[in-house]
């Protein structure tokens, strides 16, 4: 029996050969345009010739209707349309500006009259605003939009105006419907270029680059998979029937940016004090070193047009960036060092497009987008806790090539047959490292040479001193996403229409990295014990110190990323969108996906063949369901529901450090001379060996063999209508439950200690023995990783007419459970899907009193409010402004002990200075930017002068209240902790206050403004 895997290849190479596309890769996200044309009695006319055409659509697209007066139009880019529609003995019909958006299905009817002498008649009426076949919720940006907002450069800056979408970056990014940045997918012209190993993006586009941008916050259909938080897609710009280009230029500085913020910190000779700082004004220091002196310098230029009149376009933009930072830096040392320093940054980014109709039925193209990046030399930092000696900040910077391209086919056969093919690759890598170290790493930490005045001076170092910042040498780390996908879309009428839809995908992603160190590192912890797990091993004269590195695999072994590995994923999904009684759509779905991870160790003794993790197509079976209904049948009222299940793509951040890619043994030593110079230098570690632990121990034995994929469950019910012309209203309300996840659990074996298993917390190997599980009954069992959200959205969306355009929202959400996603709010911006440490010990998943955490995650947000618009005036001025306003964040107090962070009041709580009980948030927020641009025109062309600024108010809001009480961890033992009956009072835990405890810090950024200027020819 031939194998499906077989069977699909053979598919894909037999459509690409009849689509002569052997090399070619994917497409972006195309639209419909459907239909029925009747008479003025109501009866279907077959035969009536439907031609399509637009400035974004290369050629024509033509049809015509069938005997029930249906036609499509498939595969049709964004755009504006006009369409035409003739029969002989009728008059024409033609529909002007009808907008088109990516992924989008408009329904327009058309009633054509007798026509003695025939003649045109012109429709000139508001397209449909309304999309009645599907239940995708979000949002789409057209260039028209984003030209008038305010905005970053980066195409990303704008999808907060989207409800439930906002910028957090305690969840690594951009959060759509409380998820973390590491569970969106973000696709550029089709490819998917984000991250391997974190899932976070790793491309960016200018806008400059982009034609609309798509954000899909919930509803999407079967053939996307990969994503619990959003889908986001970008379309690049492509060319047309007339050349049009741009000249462009944009100047950011320091002179433009407002005041800096205060910095919260440690005296770095008292950590028992608190303090905040200003590096401008010189707010607690000796003296002020003003700002940063920087400026951002982007120029370019855009062409496009023909080569062939509707047959052959070219777009093509070019954009570099050249970034140089000046810093003023008095270091701590005696006697002071004073100097200046200078950091440069380059992107050389640039993006071209050819898009070809070599036959009447085809479509092809392809498309390319390159970041590629570098800086040069480092800064100091600003507290002067570094070393003056530290080379890198005259030799330190790296490169960072990174593209991908791809192209498409869209094959059109009449009004029911639409086959489309796409392909593509995504590259990145991080290379020419210019510093290289040739001596230990030794970082200063603990309470600081400063307990032991009687040190010499030459030995003297802030905590936080080290003498370079960075061990790790990129010989090489390339990574990179191949892929090829077709789908078929067949029409058909069968108890109404339907439209199946199949489609199959590989993928391949791949990773060859050696990223390890050649000098070890030296942490020197000043006055404090080591304890592992609650166990205190130890202390020196003045302390301990740790060991990564020594390359001596008795003691410690070598440290950092070594491997060379790949793996294949497989997609298939079948829909159909079924159309009852022209109102009722049914949108029913089924993806399924196989995916392995292949082990990153090259130990001999491995089997061939052997994946620690597989899940077959079966362990990731996704139903997709969906329910439109058109109440009225004219498409200004719709009400729609859904319900999907959700599987994350493996990331490689948790393989290559569980399955061997990640070396990492520490060794500790007790610390019993101040001359910390000498320890590493020709392999001499002094002291006594105290212990040596593996934090990268290979899980191959303590996979959960039982393991199942991530995934979420997603239900949704909303109503659209439309109030006026151009105008809409929208309410939805949403809950996503997260069913699992993957996590490292510590759990307490019998008879051995804690072990660490890759499993998905509160089944398997995380539970009870006496429940089929690994842990030991004596402690308490391992919970259900628990997210769950619930949102009501209701906006407002104004279409671009009368020379404005305008939206609004309101979101109510609630986001709660013990886990906050593949990226962890607990901790800012770790983003380390799998191996996060929400349940790295037994305890970390209950409160001091053993009861289980449970509350508002640390990115809840109650109440949002979101306003955007922008007005045309009748000279050539546009003005616009995007403002935000939204609760703030809650506070949880949060102490060490166990090697982690703990909540031993659950989440939301602290206690005052009488002991009681107290829920807090950060202040609630609420920021504007603004945008202005004058178009002067020369003849026939134009110069565009623009302005834009960032937090026009220049809002200070306090962002974070620092959350933990403990500085150091308490030496709490297990049976402590079970007894329930230790608090920070008890004797011999080792508490220390940490004086940041409940200070306001994060505080929002300056004031800050973009000049722009573009010819535009």
């Amino acid at each position: 029996m031939i194998k499906p895997k077989v069977l699909i290849i053979l598919a894909f190479a037999f459509l690409l050969i009849c689509g002569t596309l052997q090399s070619q890769t994917p497409t972006v996200a195309s639209g419909k345009i459907i239909g029925k044309i009747t008479d003025e009695t109501g009866a279907a006319l077959p035969g009536v010739s439907v031609v399509a055409e637009s400035p974004k659509l290369i050629g024509k697209s033509s049809t015509v209707t069938d005997v029930y007066g249906v036609y499509r139009l498939f595969a049709l880019p964004p755009g504006d349309y006009t369409i035409t529609y003739s029969l002989q003995g009728f008059n024409t019909v033609v529909r002007k500006d009808i907008i088109l958006h990516i992924d989008e299905t408009l329904t327009i009817n058309i009633t054509m009259t007798l026509g003695k002498i025939e003649e045109q008649i012109t429709v000139t009426g508001t397209p449909p605003l309304i999309d009645v076949k599907s239940t995708t919720k979000g949002m789409t940006i057209t260039k028209q939009v984003f030209d008038v907002l305010p905005r970053g450069r980066n195409f990303d800056t704008l999808t907060t105006i989207v409800p439930g979408v906002n910028s957090e970056p305690w969840l690594g990014g951009i959060s759509v419907d409380g998820a973390s940045a590491a569970e969106n997918l973000v696709y550029i012209d089709g490819t998917d270029t984000t991250r391997n190993d974190v899932g976070l993006p790793r491309m960016g586009a200018v806008f400059e680059f982009i034609d609309e941008i798509q954000i899909v916050a919930s509803g999407y259909n079967a053939e996307y998979g990969g994503a619990l938080g959003g889908v986001i897609n970008v379309v690049t710009r492509q060319g047309g029937n007339e050349y049009h280009g741009e000249i462009i230029g944009y100047l950011n500085s320091s002179w433009l940016t407002g005041n800096e913020r205060d910095s919260l910190r440690l005296n770095p000779f008292d950590i028992t004090k608190a303090e905040y700082v200003n590096y401008q004004t010189g707010k607690g220091l000796p003296k002020a070193y003003g700002k940063d002196k920087w400026n951002r310098f982007e120029g370019g230029l855009s062409l496009g047009g023909y080569i062939l009149k509707d047959r052959l376009w070219f777009f093509g933009s070019v954009l570099p960036v050249y970034q140089p930072t000046k810093r003023h830096v008095e270091f701590l040392t005696t006697p002071p060092v004073i100097g200046d320093y200078t950091s440069k940054s380059y992107a050389y980014n640039f993006q071209g497009k050819i898009t070809a109709q070599p036959f009447r039925f085809m479509r092809v193209g392809a498309s390319f987008v390159n970041n590629f990046t570098k800086w040069r030399k480092s800064l100091p930092p600003r507290d002067g806790t570094g070393s003056p000696t530290d080379p890198r900040w005259e030799r330190d910077g790296y490169d960072y090539p990174g593209w991908n391209a791809q192209g498409f086919a869209d094959l059109t056969f009449g009004n029911n047959l639409m086959i489309n093919i796409r392909g593509g690759r995504f590259f990145y890598d991080t290379t020419n490292q210019q510093f290289v170290s040739t001596e230990p790493r030794w970082f200063h930490y603990g309470d600081g040479t400063a307990k032991y005045p009687s040190i010499p001076s030459q030995y003297q170092r802030p905590r936080g001193w080290q003498n370079y910042g960075r061990s790790y040498e990129f010989k090489k780390y390339i990574k990179y996403k191949n892929y090829l996908s077709a789908d078929f879309t067949y029409y058909m009428n069968l108890g109404g229409e339907h439209a199946f839809k199949f489609g199959g995908s590989w993928f391949r992603q791949g990773e060859d990295a050696d990223r390890t160190i050649t000098n070890p590192e030296i942490w020197l912890w000043w006055g404090r014990p080591r304890i592992l797990g609650g166990v205190n091993y130890g202390i020196g004269t003045y302390g301990h110190y740790e060991v990564r590195g020594d390359n001596n695999p008795d003691r410690a072994g070598p440290f950092g990323e070594f491997f060379k590995v790949y793996n294949d994923r497989w997609a298939f999904y079948l829909q159909d969108s079924w159309t009852i009684a022209d109102k009722l759509t049914l949108n029913l779905g089924l993806r399924a996906e196989s995916e392995y991870v292949p082990p990153y160790s090259a130990d001999p003794s491995i089997p061939k063949g052997f994946r620690p993790i597989e899940f077959e197509f079966g362990d990731k079976l996704s139903p997709r369901l969906g329910l439109i209904y058109d109440v009225f049948g004219d498409t200004s009222l719709k009400v729609f529901g859904n319900y999907g299940l959700y599987y994350d793509v493996i990331k490689t951040y948790m393989p290559a450090h569980s399955y061997a890619g990640f070396k990492w043994k520490s060794a500790y030593y007790t610390l019993d001379t101040y001359e910390w110079d000498k320890i590493g230098v020709g392999g001499i570690f002094p002291g006594k060996l105290l212990a040596v632990y593996d934090w990268r121990y290979p899980s191959f034995e303590s996979t959960d063999i039982d393991l199942k994929p991530v995934s979420q469950r997603e239900i949704a019910l909303g109503v659209e209508k439309k109030l006026m012309e151009n105008l809409s209203a929208t309410v939805r309300f949403v809950q996503k439950h997260l069913r699992r996840v993957i996590e490292d659990v510590g759990v307490l074996v019998p008879g051995v200690g804690e072990q660490y298993y890759e499993t998905n917390p509160g089944f398997g190997y995380s539970l009870w023995t006496t429940h089929g599980g690994k842990m030991d009954p004596n402690y308490w069992e391992t919970p259900k990783a628990k997210r769950e959200y619930y949102a009501i959205n209701f906006s407002l969306d104004k279409r671009f007419s009368n020379n404005w355009l305008a939206g609004f929202s309101y979101t109510w959400s609630r986001l709660e459970g013990n886990f906050s996603g593949l990226g962890s709010s607990d901790e800012y911006g770790r983003t380390s899907p799998y191996v996060e440490r929400s349940f790295d010990n037994w305890a970390m998943s209950y409160t001091k009193n053993g009861e289980l955490i449970d509350g508002p995650l640390p990115t809840d947000r109650p109440h949002q409010f979101k306003f955007w618009g922008a007005y045309t005036f009748p000279f050539p001025l546009t003005v616009s402004a995007v403002v935000f306003a939204m609760s703030g964040k809650p506070f949880t107090e949060t102490w060490t002990y166990l090697d982690a962070f703990q909540y031993p009041f659950n989440r939301f709580y602290y206690r005052d200075e009488n002991g009681k009980l107290q829920t807090k948030r950060t202040p609630f927020t609420w920021f504007g930017n603004v945008y202005a641009e004058y178009n002067l025109k020369v003849g026939k062309y134009k110069i565009n002068f623009n302005l834009n600024v960032d937090n026009i108010f220049d809002i200070k809001t306090a962002q974070r209240l620092y959350a933990y009480r403990t500085l150091y961890g308490l030496s709490v033992s297990e049976a402590m902790i079970l007894a329930k009956n230790w608090d920070l009072t008890t004797p011999n835990i080792n508490y220390v206050p940490n004086a940041l405890f409940m200070k306001e810090t994060d505080f929002y950024g300056p004031i800050s403004a973009r000049l722009g200027v573009k010819f535009i020819f």
